[in-house]
């Protein structure tokens, strides 16, 4: 008697991105990355942050969400706006390939004055 191991083929398939070089185990996490990091690039894009989405309602969904927001990206003529810091500051890591301080939101383009910047930040009001 033949073993049907069809179903066990998607555990072991890889989802390669067509714009970078990632590569994800899971579709879940490969479809999550697009939306996040190539967002200009999906079916539909918020205007406010970039995010893509694969339909017009989860993008009307998303944009409910921009209500309220309180971290303004520094970036100049960008006017992507964030209810959680962690967000603003992946918005800057993935759209505009800084980094961003956690402590000040200063935001740096070279990682050594980026990690010089970590040991000596004091600012805790964020």
């Amino acid at each position: 008697m033949e073993q049907d191991n069809s179903h066990l083929l998607n555990m072991f398939e890889t989802f390669h991105c067509q714009h970078c070089s990632n590569v994800y185990n899971d579709k879940h996490n490969y479809r999550k990355h697009l939306c996040e990091s190539h967002g200009h690039l999906m079916p539909f894009c918020c205007k406010i942050c970039g995010k893509g989405s694969f339909s017009r309602q989860n993008l009307i969904f998303h944009m409910q969400g921009h209500e309220g927001r309180t971290f303004v990206c520094p970036v100049s003529n960008c006017s992507a706006k964030f209810k959680l810091k962690h967000h603003l500051m992946r918005h800057v890591r993935t759209l505009h390939s800084l980094h961003q301080c956690s402590k000040c939101l200063s935001v740096f383009r070279e990682s050594h004055i980026f990690i010089g910047h970590l040991s000596t930040c004091k600012n805790t009001s964020v």
